[in-house]
């Protein structure tokens, strides 16, 4: 699925190519380019492999989006990281008013950004409203079933 670079702009170079040099696996990544005004926006993805944080999500990309040509930021060109999660295949809250409703209804997006100068979104992701949060080993992750990828497919940039 190429929702998450489908939804950035209606026009585009969108091309599938083999795994980045120095990575191993079959599975292909993603690469968007655009030019608006100037700007210069470059999205690479790669999928995340389901069993690392949320099994339940039918799709998981995680990627930079590199800005070259901002006229608000003249002083160096921006490397920003994203994981997208697609809506939940199936709802993990027991006795869900989710699991009632139509499955065939449009899902939202929603595109996180955490506050502050300095944070990173990714924060979010992995400890308040994100599919998973890391356990105390550090190399393991647990499901969070009110994560709000039950309801929307989510975007933490």
């Amino acid at each position: 699925s190429l929702l998450l670079l489908q939804l950035v702009a209606a026009q585009g170079n969108t091309q599938l190519r083999r795994p980045l040099a120095g990575t191993e696996g079959d599975s292909e990544s993603i690469s968007q380019n655009f030019l608006l005004d100037g700007l210069e926006l470059n999205f690479f993805a790669d999928e995340v492999d389901g069993d690392f944080c949320d099994a339940s999500s039918p799709l998981s990309l995680a990627g930079y989006m590199n800005v070259k040509g901002s006229k608000f930021d003249t002083e160096s060109d921006k490397h920003l990281f994203y994981w997208m999660f697609e809506k939940r295949s199936k709802s993990l809250i027991p006795d869900s008013e989710a699991k009632k409703k139509d499955k065939h209804r449009d899902v939202p997006l929603v595109v996180w950004l955490t506050g502050g100068p300095g944070c990173s979104s990714s924060l979010a992701l992995l400890s308040e409203n994100g599919p998973c949060s890391v356990n105390e080993d550090g190399a393991s992750t647990k499901v969070n079933p009110y994560s709000w990828t039950e309801s929307a497919h989510v975007l933490w940039l």
